[in-house]
């Protein structure tokens, strides 16, 4: 044991092996906070600290009604010498666990304690411990308490030095971009001495600890927070864990009376939990990552209700949702659905859900907050988009949006260059462009349109402004999980089903009937990325407008379909190179889809009907073109 006190900023140097009086007579308290080293004598033992322990936890606040754990424990894996840590977790954190059964655990607990505290080195397996002697000390026995105390100030003091250099990171973008090898550099900057400086507050050194890591976590929330509060897109894919790590330190500064926000980064911090909640689908995953997990709805209903937002509209779906996942009351019907023949609920522009943000190359499309609603979001920061379309809460394409071109036979490369041209979010529908030009052509135009009351959407590619004289074109909508496809018979029209979730599929760029001759196709095709609806066509005008319509509608969904290319006019004249435009009628649908693919401030005619605009998406009424999304 050596003799120098024991403190945050130096390593403990052997203090684990020493006796628990040697021990405790070796920690420098806060003068001014002695805490649980004014209540123990020279003669205590681990029991006597884990009593003291015990009774401190017991002035914790608590919030009511939440699932009390530390969500970044679910999202990463403890190491697989922490194995029977992690075991023990999972037991204390089962609320049914009986008394026998808490007493195996902690004689488990005992054990591993005696023989792995160098496994507390690792940050996750440190914030295990946390965990147990926080939120499960009521659990165990107060010897075993005083045990894990020992062990985890020794572990914390041990790597303070290596939290104090995390802590001072400047630049979080690179770890928050590459989490999957990053992750321990983010805990061990932010969460875990901002943990560990409450949890031992009284122990010299301890609130520099924490205030070094409260600025860390500041920096941390910019980091993957742009434009007020949305989330950027390069995070998506780890958002869970991130979203999990700000919830576990708001939550011990709940419980230990300290405020982690103060107001810039909270109303950060709030608007991010809004935008995030407009992701949640009805399994309760969020509609932007590419891995699949139904824990987002649980984390951000905890994280609201932390944010002292529960009763917010946009808490909504994650209440409900969270709730039915969890098995604790069955999932309410809300009165925004759509199914059968229900009249939709009109929506007031404020109440609006959608979003969208430059800076985060972000586009998030959702009829309402209903835990059941349908959206369509859009990550556009790589190479390809990412796309996911949900129809009244399920998920039917899920995954990169490919497409492919060819220029007179040469393949074109994406790069990630792509930005957003177009927003229009409205009571009635939200619609999306986006675009990516190469240098010398072509340009490429994405829409993604979602109507709020309908049930429908429009996914399309536009191509234009090249000199090519041959392009060849396909897209790629990835499948979701459990879709299946059917073609229906002697049409072009595909029918997906996912539970008792049924959509039609309407290629529009295509001859309806199967039997007239084309040189495009459409169909599924699988690779190593998975299963995806492909549309391919060629062009010999340099240029092409192939939109897409999926329908999920109850109504519509036995109907016969009819979809027809239209003849347009300019001066009266016939110029199919400069612009194209399709009907598509169905039950009570009856569509005018137009894009104009060559720039002029000349009108173009069809269906009667006179436009100069760049696209039309409308209703077509007893003669009438109704522009549901018009864009100069």
């Amino acid at each position: 044991m050596t003799d120098t006190a024991l403190r945050f900023g130096a390593p403990a140097n052997g203090a684990a092996e020493a006796s628990d009086a040697d021990f405790i007579a070796a920690v420098h308290w806060r003068s001014s906070n002695p805490g649980i080293g004014s209540e123990l004598g020279a003669d205590s033992d681990v029991r006597a600290i884990g009593m003291c322990w015990k009774h401190h936890c017991l002035s914790l606040a608590a919030p009511d009604g939440l699932m009390l754990q530390f969500r970044t424990l679910d999202e990463l894996p403890l190491e697989e010498s922490a194995g029977t840590l992690s075991l023990c977790l999972a037991a204390l954190r089962d609320p049914s666990l009986k008394k026998n059964q808490k007493a195996a655990t902690a004689e488990l607990l005992d054990e591993w304690l005696a023989g792995n505290a160098e496994a507390l080195v690792d940050p996750l397996a440190l914030l295990a411990c946390c965990e147990l002697l926080i939120l499960r000390a009521d659990a165990l026995p107060a010897a075993t308490v005083g045990r894990l105390w020992r062990a985890t100030l020794c572990a914390a003091l041990d790597l303070s030095e290596s939290f104090e250099k995390a802590s001072g990171t400047d630049d979080w973008d690179e770890p928050a971009v590459d989490i999957d090898d990053r992750h321990a550099e983010w805990i061990s900057g932010g969460l875990v001495p901002w943990v560990c400086g409450l949890l031992f507050d009284e122990v010299k050194g301890a609130p520099k600890l924490a205030r070094a890591a409260r600025a860390a976590l500041h920096d941390q929330l910019v980091s993957i927070a742009v434009d007020g509060g949305c989330p950027d897109g390069t995070v998506l894919d780890g958002l869970p864990f991130f979203l999990s790590v700000f919830h576990d330190a708001v939550l011990v500064g709940e419980l230990f009376e300290r405020r982690l926000w103060k107001s810039p980064p909270e109303r950060t911090w709030t608007t991010l939990l809004e935008k995030c909640s407009a992701f949640v689908a009805n399994d309760g995953h969020l509609a932007i990552e590419a891995v699949d997990s139904n824990r987002g709805a649980g984390l951000l209903a905890s994280a609201a209700a932390l944010a002292d937002d529960g009763a917010a509209v946009w808490t909504t779906p994650l209440t409900s949702v969270a709730r039915s996942i969890s098995g604790r009351k069955k999932q309410k019907k809300l009165s925004g659905t759509v199914a059968g023949n229900s009249k939709p609920k009109k929506i007031r522009k404020q109440d609006i859900p959608s979003w969208q943000s430059d800076d985060a190359d972000v586009a998030c499309l959702r009829t309402t907050w209903d835990a059941d609603a349908s959206l369509a979001t859009v990550a556009h920061h790589g190479d390809l988009p990412f796309l996911e379309l949900v129809a009244n809460g399920v998920s039917l394409f899920r995954g990169e949006w490919g497409v492919t071109v060819a220029e007179d036979g040469e393949w074109l490369e994406f790069e990630s260059a792509w930005e957003n041209v177009c927003w229009y979010s409205e009571p009635t529908v939200d619609y999306c462009e986006i675009q990516f030009e190469f240098e010398g052509g072509p340009r490429i135009c994405r829409h993604v349109m979602l109507s709020r009351q309908r049930q429908f959407a429009i996914i399309s590619d536009v191509l234009s402004e090249t000199s090519a004289k041959e392009l060849l074109w396909e897209t790629r909508l990835p499948l979701a999980a459990g879709v299946t496809v059917r073609a229906v018979p002697g049409t072009r029209e595909h029918v997906l089903k996912v539970g008792s979730e049924t959509a039609r599929v309407f290629p529009l760029i295509l001859p309806q009937d199967s039997g007239e001759g084309t040189a495009g196709s459409f169909g599924v095709v699988d690779d190593e990325s998975g299963s995806s609806l492909a549309l391919r066509h060629p062009s010999t005008t340099g240029a092409l407008f192939a939109p897409i319509v999926i329908d999920w509608s109850r109504e519509n969904r036995k109907s016969e379909a009819e979809w027809k290319k239209l003849t347009i006019t300019t001066a009266g004249e016939i110029d199919p190179a400069s612009s194209t435009a399709y009907r598509l009628q169905y039950g009570k649908q009856h569509l005018m889809l137009y894009r104009s693919l060559v720039a002029t401030r000349r009108y173009r005619a069809m269906l009667g009907y006179q436009t100069d605009s760049e696209t039309v998406l409308a209703d077509f009424k007893n003669g009438e073109v109704d522009e549901i999304v018009m864009v100069e």
